[in-house]
């Protein structure tokens, strides 16, 4: 199938509408956007902008502190071209991706020959070359025709923005930025790509990219905590920071500020202080701000899911939580849509062979009932007629009962899973509740923990208690 100018033009508008929306959606459940949510119901009450400074390095130019009234996309789309976004851990890589992609959207919207961003998830990238991953991809999250997607791809009309290369192993991380040199050679126009990596990742692998441009995310510096802290009403625990300079040292760094912030009512600052082991820390930091959440008052669309009677315990939360982050960690998973879960959900043997066994018992009751049919009717011995019609039919009604197996699978999954406990009767509606509660965050029909560390604090938080 051929796709026209005009068509093309219909499909082009139809898909920055949706990764508009899925951007905005995004940013929208942001932890910097739970601290505004928290201090006030107005979008940004006091004008609280994301804390830190930006450092950017052109090719061919000195690294400079990029003004706070400048975008880093200005400077993008001056060169276009293979960028990358450094950063340490919780530094807000993510955040500055998505906020790349939403100016690059506003522009495209404008002008036809500005490339459309599509964002990519690394940590799914597990076979096929990158650019039939990337076209495979754009179809599945976009809905973007193989064919268009394709063609878009290598005639430089995509930016694409990839996410998460730190999920992957050191030698997956390095056969990307290899991947990324092969796809540049092989684009008939400038590839346009923005890649996030932590900085130490990205200058641990051998493989160098030709770069535009690069963008660092810095730690940041005790005014810039002491000034984002006053606007978000915390002074007390501005001074308590102050004051304990290994509890300032955690606050250089945007997510645990973010966290800080949110937590600031369950912390007990001076037992806090006198944890001397880094790792205790962040675990009790990470538990306050789920005690928080846990903890505080519904808001009106989060009502929508459980009347009030029927609502979850905090503590069934945290436990189909728990069991939902260790499945992710597990497999290697960043989100997941519904459909995704499968048989690794188990966390025993014995649960994994119970559901194997039940599923063999019910496939085995349903194709007795067609050949014990069969059986009977030799038996009693019908006319020839009748007898074929009743093959024919039975056949029939198999093949109807093979397509349904893979449904059989799910239904006794997902009652097995019920069973053990991992996960509630309707896990869709409990996945909607955490949502917005703020637990987790749901982009489209897919779910994921607000970072990849408050995933990894779920998946391990059996060994202590909240």
């Amino acid at each position: 199938m051929t796709f026209g100018d005009r068509q093309q033009t219909r499909i082009r508008h139809k898909l920055l509408l949706r990764v508009r929306h899925d951007v905005q959606v995004h940013l929208s459940q942001s932890l910097h956007h739970q601290v505004l949510t928290a201090l006030s119901n107005e979008p940004n009450p006091l004008g609280v902008g994301r804390p830190g400074d930006i450092q950017v390095k052109l090719s061919g130019s000195p690294t400079t502190q990029l003004d706070p009234s400048t975008s880093p996309f200005n400077l993008f789309d001056q060169t276009g071209g293979v960028w990358v976004v450094l950063g340490n851990i919780g530094s807000g890589k993510t955040t500055t991706l998505l906020e790349l992609a939403d100016e690059a959207i506003a522009r495209a919207q404008t002008y036809n020959h500005q490339p459309i961003p599509l964002l990519f998830d690394l940590s799914q990238w597990y076979k096929y070359t990158l650019s039939t991953w990337l076209i495979e991809q754009s179809f599945l999250n976009y809905e973007l025709p193989r064919k268009v997607a394709k063609k878009w791809l290598f005639q430089g009309q995509i930016l694409v923005i990839l996410d998460n290369l730190d999920t992957l192993s050191f030698d997956r991380q390095n056969q990307t930025l290899q991947a990324i040199k092969e796809l540049r050679a092989n684009t008939q126009q400038s590839l346009n790509l923005i890649l996030g990596s932590r900085i130490d990742s990205y200058k641990r692998c051998p493989t160098r990219l030709k770069l535009q441009g690069a963008i660092w995310l810095k730690p940041l510096n005790p005014t810039q905590i002491k000034d984002y802290l006053f606007q978000a009403r915390s002074r007390e625990l501005w001074h308590s920071l102050h004051e304990y300079k290994g509890l300032m040292s955690l606050a250089k760094t945007p997510l645990f500020l973010n966290l800080m912030t949110l937590a600031d009512e369950e912390i007990l600052i001076h037992a806090w202080a006198r944890i001397s082991d880094s790792e205790q820390q962040y675990r009790y930091l990470f538990n306050a701000y789920l005690r928080r959440l846990l903890a505080q008052d519904l808001p009106s669309d989060e009502r929508q899911w459980y009347r009030s009677e029927q609502r979850p315990k905090p503590e069934e939360t945290k436990h189909w939580l728990i069991a939902l982050a260790k499945w992710m960690q597990k497999e290697n998973r960043t989100n997941f849509a519904s459909v995704d879960v499968n048989a690794g959900y188990f966390q025993a043997p014995e649960q994994n062979r119970h559901y194997h066994i039940g599923v063999g018992i019910a496939t085995a009751l349903l194709f007795g009932a067609i050949c014990g049919g069969i059986i009977a009717a030799l038996v009693e011995g019908l006319g020839l007629g009748l007898m074929i019609s009743l093959i024919l039919g039975t056949v029939l009604a198999g093949l109807g009962i093979l397509i349904s197996l893979s449904s059989l699978r799910k239904f006794m999954l997902r009652y097995q899973l019920y069973r053990e406990d991992l996960m509630p009767w309707d896990n869709q509606r409990f996945l909607n509740y955490a949502s917005s509660k703020g637990l987790i965050q749901k982009i489209g029909d897919r779910y994921q923990f607000p970072h990849q560390l408050i995933q990894e604090h779920f998946a391990q938080i059996e060994e202590f208690k909240l």
